[in-house]
């Protein structure tokens, strides 16, 4: 998908905001929790493949945010560097 760079920037705000707010934070901390008391717990391999899926996803969703807050930091610097350029024609 191609973003202009307003919509990155947006993105990157929301993105931010998402990272930062105390009730998604605490989600993917007491979720991580559970899983990883569960994982301690179960024997069953199924229900151990499952756990360990769980927290790939959590960490996927997370890594997803913070690449959506650097690409937006990124068309920053472009838009920046351009507005820059634009000042010498």
């Amino acid at each position: 998908m191609i973003l202009t760079p307003e919509e990155a920037d947006l993105r990157a705000g929301d993105a931010r905001m998402l990272l930062e707010h105390p009730l998604l934070h605490n989600a993917f901390a007491d979720l991580t929790a559970a899983y990883l008391d569960m994982l301690l717990k179960t024997e069953d391999e199924r229900g151990v493949m499952r756990l360990r899926d769980g927290l790939k996803v959590i960490e996927q969703v997370k890594a997803q945010l913070k690449s959506h807050v650097a690409t937006g930091r990124l068309h920053g610097r472009e838009a920046k560097e351009i507005r820059g350029r634009q000042r010498f024609f």
